[in-house]
């Protein structure tokens, strides 16, 4: 972008001619439904970026910036629906995925594109976080995708009870237990391997009251399940039996028993 100069929310080369408006772009994101389109646009406002940031203008950093996270968040929605499309014809009748073209893999599809698995991963997160964190995340002195996904995270963790937000948690670090521990310990920092060893104990002893509690929680729901089921047929009393109060089903034997004396 030699030659560019950027003056209020246009740039333009040297005769004047402008690039791009960054509200035609983000109406061009919005409009957008096609992947390859909306990474272009992309790659567009991150070539702004990096030629405003050169230039230390800020605010045009800025603007470009917001305008590349936005390319990023549509182009993960898209992608999601791509990998949702891709997986819904993998799972078709043989004779129906004999009528089209065979759908390219993830790894195809990112080659293809030119971009990472990370980014890949990161920018469909993007494309999940609702339209209110997202609009607030712009809002940060530096906005960015990991900023803003954190920040989804923790609108998460408020919106779930705690006991969910634990459950989560522990699921999570249950898939790491197969690990070797001198490994995972190896790509620590000195810092990091410091408080693991203050940590560590404390962690496991909480997790000692959470399993007991969660036994006692079990002991006392199956209490009261079993309290709660209908009684056996052998277990009722006659009267309980046919549904009835103990008085009607008295007066209804005794009426039984007179209209069987009346008969002999």
């Amino acid at each position: 972008m030699d030659g560019w100069v950027q003056t209020g929310a246009v740039f333009q080369d040297g005769a004047g001619n402008s690039l791009t408006r960054y509200d035609a772009m983000v109406a061009a994101i919005d409009a957008c439904h096609d992947v390859d389109e909306v990474h272009e646009i992309r790659s567009q406002a991150l070539a702004m970026e990096e030629y405003a940031r050169q230039a230390r203008n800020t605010e045009a950093e800025r603007k470009a910036t917001v305008v590349r996270l936005r390319a990023e968040r549509r182009f993960g929605q898209l992608r999601r629906a791509e990998v949702r499309n891709a997986g819904c014809f993998r799972n078709a009748p043989l004779e129906t995925r004999e009528q089209y073209e065979e759908v390219p893999t993830n790894t195809e599809r990112r080659r293809v594109l030119g971009i990472s698995r990370s980014q890949d991963v990161r920018w469909q997160k993007l494309g999940a976080v609702s339209e209110d964190v997202f609009a607030q995340g712009l809002t940060a002195p530096k906005p960015s995708s990991l900023g803003i996904l954190r920040a989804a995270g923790r609108a998460e963790d408020r919106r779930q009870p705690a006991g969910m937000g634990l459950y989560n948690r522990v699921r999570h670090f249950g898939r790491i237990l197969e690990s070797d521990p001198a490994e995972l310990v190896g790509t620590m920092t000195d810092k990091m391997q410091a408080d693991l060893v203050k940590l560590a104990p404390r962690v496991a002893a909480f997790l000692e009251r959470v399993a007991s509690a969660a036994e006692e929680a079990r002991v006392k729901t199956a209490a009261l399940a079993a309290r709660a089921r209908p009684p056996s047929q052998e277990s009722l009393r006659p009267w309980e039996v046919k549904g009835m109060s103990r008085t009607s089903w008295f007066r209804q034997q005794a009426n039984g028993s007179s209209d069987s004396t009346k008969g002999d």
